[in-house]
């Protein structure tokens, strides 16, 4: 049977302990870092300097920094870019600023899985 959660289900304050880092402001990224920051959370937007919406953010209440920037600044960092670029942005911006107990959360439309062998990211079509 389906269970529907409310905002009554769940502890807001769990997550307003952290810092949450949202990388992309496209339309995933913009309605996750508003909705958080309008509930009280400190959000920090990653994007590349030269981003047409690094401005917009900042316009719109936010703090922005450079993805690394932001990633380690972040005990939470979401990954809300297009599934072409999560593999780069991982390995470059993402992955040499974690650290133990950070968390990171993803969404794609295609299936990734790690390969421990090589350390590496891959893809499925």
């Amino acid at each position: 049977m389906l269970k529907i959660y409310y905002d009554s289900d769940a502890d807001l304050n769990i997550i307003k302990k952290e810092t949450i880092a949202i990388i992309g402001y496209g339309s995933q990224g913009r309605a996750q870092a508003l909705n958080l920051k309008d509930s009280g959370c400190k959000v920090i937007v990653g994007l590349r300097k030269n981003s047409p919406n690094y401005k917009r953010a900042i316009d719109e209440g936010l703090e922005a920094d450079e993805i690394s920037n932001a990633c380690a600044k972040a005990s939470l960092i979401a990954v809300l870019i297009p599934d072409e670029a999560h593999a780069d942005v991982y390995e470059k911006e993402i992955k040499p600023t974690l650290t133990r107990g950070k968390k990171r959360i993803c969404s794609w439309q295609r299936r990734p899985r790690f390969n421990c062998r090589r350390k590496k990211l891959l893809w499925h079509r």
